[in-house]
C-alpha cells in the first residue's frame, strides 16, 4: 500500500515537471531594458485571436509570417484587427514560459496605442510561433549570464511613449 502511494507522489511530481508554467520576469533586470518600452510600426501588421481553452489569446503576425500558432490552416485563427504603419505599441508584460522536456522561451506582451484594451503576444517564442523571432536572445539559458532582452526587427522603431 505505501509503494501505491509513493508511485501516486512520484507520478505527480514527475507530471508537474513536464507541465507549461509562465513565470513573469517583467521587473526583473533581464527585462529592464524592454518592459514599458515604446515602439513604433514601420508596416501594417495584423493581431489575430485563437481559442485555447478555455481564454482567447492574442497574437501579432509579423508581416512574414503565413500563420498563427498552432493553427497552420487559418481556420480558428481570426483576425481582430490591424495595427496601422506609424502606430505606437508599448510592450505591457514579458514572462518565462517554460515547456516541461521542450525547454523554456520568452513571451512578450504589447498593447496598441490605437487599441489599448487588447494586450497581444509579439513573436517572441520559438516552440510555437513562426520562425520570424523578434526577441533576443532566442531563448533563456542558464549556463550563460542573462543578456539583457531586446527587439531585433525590421518592423518596429523605438520612440518615446505617448500612452
Amino acid at each position: 500500500m505505501k509503494f501505491k502511494k509513493l508511485n501516486k507522489f512520484l507520478l505527480l511530481i514527475f507530471l508537474y515537471g513536464c507541465s507549461i508554467r509562465e513565470l513573469d520576469i517583467s521587473n526583473l533586470e533581464v527585462a529592464s531594458s524592454l518592459y514599458e518600452t515604446c515602439f513604433k510600426t514601420t508596416a501594417p501588421m495584423d493581431v489575430y485571436s485563437l481559442k485555447k481553452n478555455p481564454s482567447t489569446k492574442y497574437e501579432l503576425l509579423s508581416p512574414k509570417a503565413k500563420w498563427c500558432r498552432d493553427d497552420i490552416f487559418m481556420e480558428s485563427c481570426k483576425k481582430v484587427f490591424e495595427i496601422s504603419e506609424g502606430n505606437e505599441l508599448k510592450i505591457t508584460k514579458i514572462s518565462n514560459k517554460s515547456y516541461g522536456s521542450s525547454g523554456h522561451c520568452w513571451l512578450v506582451y504589447a498593447s496598441a496605442k490605437s487599441n489599448p484594451g487588447v494586450e497581444f503576444e509579439i513573436p517572441s517564442c520559438f516552440i510555437d510561433q513562426n520562425t520570424d523571432l523578434w526577441v533576443h536572445p532566442r531563448y533563456p539559458d542558464k549556463k550563460e549570464p542573462q543578456q539583457l532582452l531586446e527587439l531585433k526587427t525590421e518592423f518596429l522603431e523605438e520612440v518615446q511613449c505617448s500612452f
